[in-house]
């Protein structure tokens, strides 16, 4: 169960959506329960974003790196 291997992960952890994202909205139960199941969890929603970010890749990378640089090397 993956939920239960999350519960383990002790690091921060991101979770990117956006607003025009298909897989959230066809199963919210699946978001909601990563968001329960990771013990430091931040979700980040990208306004007009679909599920492959096409038209918002550079936010995306900056999203990412940013999460990157700001919680490296620290703990929860």
């Amino acid at each position: 169960d993956i939920f239960e291997k999350m519960k383990l992960f002790n690091g921060k952890a991101v979770i990117l959506t956006g607003t025009n994202e298909t897989i959230d909205v066809m199963y919210p139960e699946v978001f909601d329960k990563a968001l329960a199941s990771y013990p430091h969890v931040e979700k980040i929603v990208v306004e007009g974003a679909n599920h492959r970010f096409s038209d918002h890749m550079k936010e995306l990378v900056k999203l990412t790196v940013d999460f990157v640089k700001n919680n490296s090397n620290t703990n929860p």
